[in-house]
């Protein structure tokens, strides 16, 4: 990903499609839309950046069964960044994950579809970014760790 626009998914994965649409995350939520939700504390969430001023975000939770790949593990099969924008264009993606280690909550651009820019001033733009948009939008302070996601 290197364009600094939005961008489609890099790929959509079967389990995440339902009769060729691309299935949205059970728990979505924007941003801007509930500036009173706050993150529980070890639920593993997802964020996507749609535009430059909302945050869309959702618990990275396992596909349905009836959306599970047939003689494959449903515990691998996770509704994905994808599902949060219902397979459309998207700034940036990551993860939203509480770390009491880095001090709270932290954010990545660990997202195989929309996230890590081989670009670093995208990459270090982007998230700035978000982090700018959670104090913004609900008050969360966030701090932005360098993980990477290799394999998506």
């Amino acid at each position: 990903m290197t364009n600094f626009g939005a961008n489609p998914p890099k790929r959509i994965k079967p389990w995440e499609t339902n009769s060729g649409q691309v299935v949205r995350n059970p728990n979505l939520l924007l941003l801007r839309e509930n500036p009173t939700w706050r993150p529980r504390q070890y639920i593993s969430y997802l964020w996507v950046l749609q535009d430059q001023d909302n945050l869309c975000i959702g618990i990275e939770t396992q596909a349905a069964r009836e959306h599970t790949v047939g003689g494959t593990s449903p515990i691998r099969q996770g509704y994905g960044h994808p599902t949060l924008t219902a397979g459309g264009m998207a700034l940036y993606g990551g993860e939203l994950l509480f770390k009491p280690s880095l001090g709270g909550w932290m954010i990545n651009g660990a997202s195989g579809r929309y996230g890590r820019s081989n670009v670093p001033v995208i990459h270090n733009t982007r998230m700035r970014q978000v982090q700018r948009l959670f104090k913004e939008l609900i008050g969360l302070n966030v701090i932005i760790d360098n993980y990477e996601v290799r394999n998506g």
